[in-house]
């Protein structure tokens, strides 16, 4: 069955279809699938599916627009920050050079945090191996 579990629309040879047909179940899934995507999306997500009524679709395009931006690459770039250890790395100068590739990494995802932040987490981390 073309579609079938894929979210792509199946194509209706009769005008005329009923709720038990296939393209009657797919037509209601997707009004249910379209529904709830409309229902929790914010303004700007909601600006972005507006030109389709298909949910696969506006899945997809959710999914172009905001994987990689965002909160998402906010939160990827705080847990690579957080899971940055020292003792894995037991060399000083790549464990700076990779301290600081990250902390850029968390500023252009667009979080700003006071430089206390990391002054503090940068001496935790050392701390056990430059104990001064």
């Amino acid at each position: 069955m073309l579609g079938k579990g894929k979210g792509l629309k199946l194509t209706n040879t009769n005008e005329d279809y009923d709720e038990d047909s296939e393209y009657g179940k797919w037509m209601k899934g997707n009004a249910k699938a379209y529904t709830i995507l409309h229902q929790t999306c914010g303004t700007d997500a909601i600006r972005t599916i507006k030109s389709t009524n298909n949910a696969a679709k506006a899945w997809a395009l959710l999914k172009d627009w905001y994987e990689g931006k965002g909160f998402f690459l906010i939160g990827q770039s705080i847990n690579e920050f957080l899971a940055l250890s020292y003792k894995k790395l037991r060399d000083i100068a790549t464990f700076n050079a990779l301290f600081k590739d990250l902390k850029t990494k968390i500023e252009d995802a667009g979080l700003c945090l006071q430089a206390t932040f990391y002054i503090h987490l940068y001496l935790k981390w050392v701390s056990p191996v430059f104990p001064t």
